[in-house]
C-alpha cells in the first residue's frame, strides 16, 4: 500500500488540465453554452447548472464528454455566489453553485 500524497496546486493543475482537453474536444458546446449561461445571468440575476441543462435541452445541445459541463463556468467574469438544490430529480438535492456574470473592466 503506497500513501496517499496531499498536493492542493498539483490537484488543481490536473483539473485545469483536464477541463482544457474536455473544453477543447467540445469547443462549439461550450461556447454556445457559457454565452447561454452569461446571457441569463444577466436577465435573471444569477444561473445556475439546472438552468444550462434546461437551455441545452432546448437547443438539442449534448457534450461529446460529461465533464464539458464543468467547464462552461470557467474563465474571468464568473463570480460563484451562493449554492442552490438542483430541481432536477437524478441530481439528488446535489448543490449547484450560483453563479453571476460579472461584465469586465
Amino acid at each position: 500500500m503506497t500513501q496517499l500524497e496531499l498536493d492542493l496546486e498539483a490537484g488543481r493543475a490536473g483539473k485545469k488540465r483536464g477541463l482544457d482537453a474536455v473544453e477543447g474536444n467540445n469547443p462549439s458546446f461550450v461556447r454556445q453554452l457559457r454565452a447561454a449561461a452569461k446571457a441569463h445571468s444577466l436577465r435573471h440575476g444569477s444561473v445556475t447548472a439546472d438552468d444550462i441543462r434546461r437551455i441545452a435541452a432546448e437547443e438539442g445541445l449534448t457534450p461529446t464528454h460529461k465533464n464539458a459541463w464543468g467547464a462552461i463556468f470557467r474563465g474571468r467574469g464568473w463570480q460563484k455566489v451562493g449554492e442552490r438544490a438542483s430541481v432536477i430529480a437524478t441530481n439528488h438535492a446535489h448543490r449547484n453553485p450560483v453563479w453571476v456574470w460579472q461584465e469586465e473592466v
